[in-house]
């Protein structure tokens, strides 16, 4: 189960030696579940990068205008997953203390929460990784290594987010198809990633070659 509080409601606005700072802390947040959930952001920049550093004419109808948006909205949302992973845990700690009448349908809702927030990591992941796949045809070719890295990383954010679904699931897992369909996601992710070749071009630095 991923760790979280109220006060890790800042996490998209930390700098990123802040986040690493805190992240190394004996603190509740940030945790694994926003580490997943920024690593998938990143991963979104870095293919938007590619894609930026690529011509309309390459790219053809691989990449149209409205899965370019997508990108961004993935990006900016795996972000917010972020915060919301924090928030998600905090609510079923309290929940988990609450002896209120209400305390079983809160424990409920706070279960699925937890479950929900990284299984839309593995989500935007698994379409990252795709994305970067598909530069391997048609991006800049000085850019590989970009596209490449962006593959690995989703799909390592993807295989951990489907871990946390489970991890969060229980006893119940096996049987969930919550848990099924991260499993199915990260497979998908790491089946993009492995399909990117070796190549010279990938193994270069690429601020090279801009």
């Amino acid at each position: 189960m991923t760790a979280g509080s109220p006060s890790a409601a800042g996490i998209p606005r930390l700098r990123l030696n802040e986040f690493v700072e805190r992240l190394a802390t004996r603190t509740p947040t940030p945790g694994g579940g926003a580490v997943l959930a920024v690593s998938a952001a990143m991963a979104a920049s870095l293919v938007q990068m590619v894609i930026g550093y690529t011509g309309p004419e390459r790219l053809g109808t691989a990449f149209p205008p409205s899965r370019l948006r997508g990108l961004e909205r993935l990006g900016a949302r795996a972000l917010r997953l972020a915060q919301q992973d924090a928030a998600a845990y905090a609510d079923y700690v309290r929940a988990s203390r609450d002896t209120s009448s209400d305390a079983s349908a809160r424990r409920h809702r706070a279960g699925a929460a937890i479950v929900a927030v990284p299984l839309a990591v593995c989500e935007i992941a698994a379409a990252v990784a795709a994305a970067a796949a598909d530069l391997a045809s048609c991006g800049n070719p000085h850019l590989a290594g970009d596209a490449a890295i962006a593959a690995h990383q989703a799909a390592a954010a993807a295989t951990g987010a489907a871990h946390l679904v489970s991890a969060n699931l229980g006893d119940g897992a096996a049987d969930d198809m919550r848990a099924s369909r991260a499993g199915r996601l990260a497979s998908r992710a790491r089946a993009a990633a492995e399909s990117l070749p070796t190549t010279g071009a990938a193994t270069r630095s690429a601020e090279e070659h801009r």
